[in-house]
C-alpha cells in the first residue's frame, strides 16, 4: 500500500486495522486528509465506547521484520494527518524533505537536532499532526543492533502538532519543533539516544549524532500538560538556539537526562523568550 493523498481528498483507514507498508514507501498528504485507525461510522463509534479501553489498535509497519517503509510526509497548508488508536512500527524514516548539507526543506537556520537522520513524521509549514493514542517507535522488531534509529516528528511552522495519551520511545530524538504550535497531553517521551534506549548504546556503530534530546524547541507555541519525559542521551527539552516562543510545562514529570532537564537559551537572538514551569518535578539529569 502506498498512498498519495492530493487534490482535497480524504482518505480513512478505519480502525482497528493492519496496515502493510512495502519496504521503503511512505504516505504523501499533498493537499487533503489522511485518518488512519479512526472511528469512520456511527457502528464503530458505539462499538468502540462499550469496548472502552478494551478496543483494538491499529497497526502501521511492514510485512517482514527485516524490512522498513518510510514515514509520512505532510506537505502543505491545506495537508492533515490524524492517526488514532495507532501503533507505527519499523519505520526507517523519511529523507526526502533532507538536504545533503543538513537540515530540511534546505533551511540551515531551522537548527534541527539530529538532521542527517531519517525522520518519521515530516510536517510542512502550515500543515496538522494529531495524535490520540499513538504509540510512536523507532526499534525494529528484529535489530541487529546497529541500525539507524530515525527521528520522531519534525515540524517547521506547521500549524499545530497534537498528541494526546501516545508514546514515543526509542527514537534519536523525540519531536524537532520550530515555529509550531505543540501541544502534549497525557503522553510520554522514553528512550532517545544512538541507538533509541541507554542499554542499547554499546553498538559498534559510532553515532551520527550527539544531539538526541526528548523535545527539541524553538521559537512557536509550546503547551506540555501531565507529559512524562524520561531517558534522553541529551537534553529533555531544549528550547535553545532560536528567537522567542512561549513553552508552558504543567503538572510534568522530567528525569534521567544526560544533561538538562530543561535547557533554555536563545545564543544571541535578543528576542524574549517566555518559560513557565508548574507543579513540575525535574529529577535525576
Amino acid at each position: 500500500l502506498v498512498v498519495d493523498v492530493g487534490l482535497g481528498s480524504s482518505v480513512d483507514l478505519c480502525g482497528p486495522t493492519i496496515v502493510i507498508v512495502p519496504t521503503g514507501a511512505s504516505f504523501y498528504v499533498r493537499s487533503g486528509e489522511l485518518r488512519v485507525g479512526i472511528e469512520c461510522d456511527e457502528r464503530s463509534k458505539e462499538r468502540s465506547k462499550e469496548q472502552g479501553k478494551r478496543q483494538a489498535s491499529s497497526i502501521v509497519t511492514s510485512l517482514h521484520s527485516n524490512e522498513r517503509w518510510g514515514g509520512v510526509e505532510v506537505l502543505s497548508e491545506t495537508s492533515s494527518v490524524f492517526f488514532q488508536h495507532v501503533h507505527v512500527l519499523n519505520a526507517a524514516g523519511t529523507t526526502s524533505g533532507m538536504t545533503t548539507d543538513g537540515g530540511v526543506h534546505g533551511k540551515m537556520t531551522l537548527n534541527e537536532h539530529c538532521s542527517n537522520i531519517p525522520l518519521i513524521f515530516d510536517v510542512r509549514p502550515g500543515s496538522v499532526l494529531r495524535f490520540d493514542r499513538v504509540h510512536l517507535t523507532g526499534k525494529r522488531r528484529s535489530s541487529r543492533g546497529n541500525d539507524v534509529v530515525p527521528r520522531g516528528v519534525v515540524a517547521v511552522d506547521a500549524k499545530l502538532v497534537w498528541m494526546q495519551d501516545s508514546i514515543l520511545a526509542d527514537l534519536s530524538i523525540g519531536v524537532n519543533m520550530r515555529g509550531t504550535n505543540f501541544h502534549s497531553i497525557g503522553s510520554a517521551f522514553i528512550g532517545f539516544g544512538p541507538g533509541g534506549r541507554k542499554e542499547q548504546h554499546k553498538s559498534s556503530t559510532s553515532p551520527r549524532s550527539e544531539d538526541h534530546d526528548a523535545m527539541y524547541i524553538v521559537g512557536g507555541i509550546t503547551k506540555l500538560e501531565q507529559t512524562v519525559v524520561s531517558g534522553a542521551d541529551d537534553d529533555g527539552i531544549d528550547s535553545g538556539t532560536g528567537a522567542g516562543g512561549f513553552l508552558n510545562i504543567s503538572h510534568c514529570w522530567i528525569e534521567y537526562c544526560r544533561h538538562e532537564g530543561v535547557a533554555i537559551s536563545d545564543n544571541g537572538w535578543g528576542v524574549p523568550k517566555r518559560v513557565v514551569m508548574e507543579r513540575s518535578i525535574i529529577t535525576h539529569c
